[in-house]
């Protein structure tokens, strides 16, 4: 996997690091926000669902036996019931499809990590997933106001050990991964490619251009241009060769009339003609 193949909610998923962090580093920098000591969102942050009316969060708890205990609490107008579907289906739908996407946040949480495109911080002076836990006081109150909540166990090594390794962290992002997510979610080499593109689009447009404006150019340009004076010049011209043309014509009259009179005596017969 690489930055090139991640899909739609995995971008969202890096939007909310990147974001989270540029914002809180400019608060930070300006003092717009007291309360805020250090830049970047916490790994169980990003387990909270918020459609801007009704909020999913989700909590991760270590069992005796290293397994982990799932909280699932949730506003009850975040399932929506297929028709023909009872309550319980569709909870149990509603369900399935947290729990696939926090094991989704969990594998790409580790794959960017892995792959140098976050940092981890650990931060030492709490952990949820190592000291928290549900209690029966937390059960009533969100019975009380209305707010459902669903319990299960994950019973995998793997998921356990990530999220004793990352839970408690906050999530810094690389250069790298801010950039791209400031590009478009376009990386150097698909930008590159991009720019390749557009040109060699470009030339093929030009070219293709110049191929069948050819003929048209070499006639449009190709025409010899007169000056208004040349143009003059040869209008002036024009009498006075129509008058040499006339003269010649009249030469050639008189002298074919002398031929004919050389030629013929007066008696119409010739100087050699027999009587």
């Amino acid at each position: 996997m690489n930055l090139e193949t991640l899909d739609h909610k995995a971008k969202e998923i890096v939007s909310t690091i990147v974001d989270s962090y540029v914002i809180g580093e400019k608060q930070i920098t300006n003092g717009t926000n007291d309360y805020l000591s250090d830049a970047g969102i916490y790994v169980h942050a990003l387990f909270v669902d918020f459609n801007g009316k009704d909020l999913c969060n989700i909590s991760f708890h270590k069992t005796d036996d290293d397994n982990v205990s799932v909280c699932y609490t949730f506003s009850p107008n975040m399932i929506k019931k297929l028709p023909n579907e009872d309550d319980f289906d569709a909870l149990d739908r509603y369900v399935n499809t947290e729990r696939t996407s926090l094991i989704y946040k969990i594998t790409l949480l580790k794959w960017l990590y892995e792959s140098g495109y976050v940092f981890l911080i650990d931060d030492k002076s709490w952990n949820l997933f190592n000291t928290g836990n549900i209690t029966s006081h937390d059960k009533e109150q969100w019975t009380k106001y209305g707010i459902k909540f669903y319990e299960e166990t994950l019973k995998s090594r793997k998921i356990f050990d990530t999220l004793s390794e990352f839970h408690n962290c906050r999530i810094i992002p690389s250069p790298q991964l801010i950039n791209y997510r400031n590009n478009k979610f376009r990386t150097p080499e698909q930008r590159r490619f991009n720019v390749n593109s557009t040109i060699s689009v470009a030339a093929i447009i030009v070219s293709f251009i110049i191929g069948i404006g050819s003929p048209w150019l070499m006639t449009k340009f190709s025409k010899t241009s007169i000056e208004s004076a040349q143009l003059e010049s040869i209008i002036t011209a024009i009498p006075k060769q129509l008058e040499e043309v006339k003269l010649n014509q009249e030469q050639m009259d008189s002298i074919i009339t002398i031929l004919n009179k050389i030629d013929k005596p007066d008696n119409g017969q010739t100087e050699n003609a027999k009587p």
